[in-house]
């Protein structure tokens, strides 16, 4: 099976969207740290349309939090986060998502590179942009 995830930055104010058949090998490759913590993936029939799917509805929050390394130019600005959740959520069926869940209620809690906490984000936007982006 295959998994798109939507894993956010502990360092910075992004949320990288992207797919694996491995989540944790793949999020442990990715620049920078990810929060496992808030990380949420889906079970998805067709990933690669899925995830195209997000960085092109999503495109004008797409962000260069790096310059370089594996997966640099899927990271969006941290405001998408709940948006882009409630999104796919709401459109499962249409999307082909089989099932949805939080990264540490399914995958292994061993995390090699990032430690678990919570980090204040200060970039975290309260607006309400579910008018302007509905399938």
């Amino acid at each position: 099976m295959t998994y798109l995830y939507l894993a956010p930055n502990i360092e910075k104010t992004g949320i990288k969207i992207g797919f694996s058949v491995e989540p944790t090998s793949r999020l442990n490759g990715v620049v920078g740290n990810i929060d496992y913590k808030k990380t949420y993936i889906f079970e998805c029939k067709n990933v690669a349309s899925v995830e195209d799917f997000c960085h092109k509805y999503f495109s004008e929050f797409s962000i260069n939090l790096y310059e370089s390394g594996d997966g640099h130019t899927e990271w969006f600005d941290i405001c998408i986060r709940k948006v882009a959740k409630d999104l796919i959520l709401r459109n499962m069926k249409l999307l082909g998502i089989i099932d949805h869940f939080n990264y540490l209620d399914r995958f292994d809690k061993t995390i090699t590179k990032t430690p678990l906490q919570d980090v204040p984000r200060n970039g975290e936007c309260e607006f309400d942009i579910y008018e302007t982006y509905q399938i």
